[in-house]
């Protein structure tokens, strides 16, 4: 994903500026800051102005459902229909509202009282789900900038204490600072943790024994006693696919 913008619309500038303070504390947290833009919006008129901009292709909005005069539900339906990719995640802290979400396509629910965990859990699936409807990129930032990674040609991650190596068939390690849990959130599906320190790309995999698997090039990635089942279970899946 070459950058990523992001729309907050609330009436209450309290909750626009909370919300805002966590996605900062989350894409600082996945070391993507400097490929996000953040934009603050209070009102419907507002937000139609900002989707007109050409320059302006929304990725995800954080969106109230009681938008002043305005009702959140139905703008977001015509968000839809301009831009069916836009990841809308409905903010409301009256549970009674949740149901009439479904009349549009929600990508999710953020209810109050609003939390960092929550922002951080609901934005990780949404920057997921983008990396996957856009050919599966994802930007990883190290100590030498931002690098864009196409994570099929990521073999497989490796944790080294601080920091995790992200290894590829015919170019050298990446090194990033992430916990293996923030690395989980990041990766498509086709990735498994075989070991508590590593995951592998499925779709390298040549072999498998009961202790290791190996990939392209190799490499002997070490699998777990716990892990080998699930492993197994998942190449096979593949194969059949």
């Amino acid at each position: 994903m070459q950058g990523m913008r992001i729309a907050i619309c609330d009436d209450d500038k309290i909750i626009n500026n909370m919300i805002e303070k966590y996605i900062k504390l989350s894409v600082n947290r996945l070391g993507i800051d400097e490929s996000v833009t953040i934009e603050k919006i209070e009102n419907a008129f507002q937000l139609y102005e900002y989707i007109d901009d050409a320059r302006c292709q929304l990725d995800i909005l954080f969106l109230d459902i009681v938008l002043g005069r305005d009702n959140g539900i139905e703008l977001g339906e015509k968000l839809q229909e301009r831009n069916k990719n836009i990841k809308i995640i409905f903010i409301t802290g009256h549970i009674n509202f949740v149901e009439s979400i479904f009349k549009i396509e929600p990508f999710g629910l953020l209810l109050k009282p609003i939390t960092e965990e929550r922002v951080f859990r609901i934005l990780l699936r949404a920057i997921k789900s983008l990396n996957e409807n856009q050919g599966q990129y994802v930007i990883f930032k190290n100590r030498n900038g931002l690098t864009n990674v196409k994570l099929n040609d990521i073999m497989y991650v490796e944790s080294r204490g601080r920091y995790l190596e992200i290894h590829f068939v015919h170019e050298e390690p990446l090194r990033v600072t992430m916990t293996m849990n923030e690395m989980e959130h990041m990766l498509s599906d086709s990735f498994i943790k075989c070991h508590r320190s590593y995951f592998v790309n499925i779709r390298k995999i040549r072999k498998l024994s009961k202790n290791y698997a190996c990939v392209e090039g190799g490499k002997e990635i070490p699998v777990s006693m716990g892990n080998y089942k699930k492993v197994y279970d998942r190449l096979i899946q593949n194969l059949e696919e």
